[in-house]
């Protein structure tokens, strides 16, 4: 559970409190997993529902500082090649 504030207008905002899975950002410096699910989606690897490799996967994607959706990359055949999969 998160304590969790986001706008909903110009000058409209709503507060509460989230339930989340599975949490990891670039500056965090933490990754956080609830048991149950993860267990779950381990359990059924073809469900598409597996919270740990979906926050692994963040954490790749921050390693070259940016949340693009790519993993930091050693040369643009590799980035080519992510891009193409």
């Amino acid at each position: 559970m998160v304590e969790e504030d986001h706008q909903v207008g110009e000058h409209v905002w709503e507060e509460g409190t989230v339930n989340r899975l599975g949490e990891t950002a670039r500056r965090m410096g933490s990754l956080v997993l609830s048991g149950a699910p993860s267990k779950h989606g381990a359990a059924d690897p073809s469900d598409g529902k597996n919270v740990v490799l979906h926050e692994f996967a963040h954490q790749l994607d921050y390693e070259n500082h940016a949340a693009d959706g790519v993993p930091g990359l050693a040369t643009k055949e590799q980035q080519l090649a992510w891009s193409q999969s």
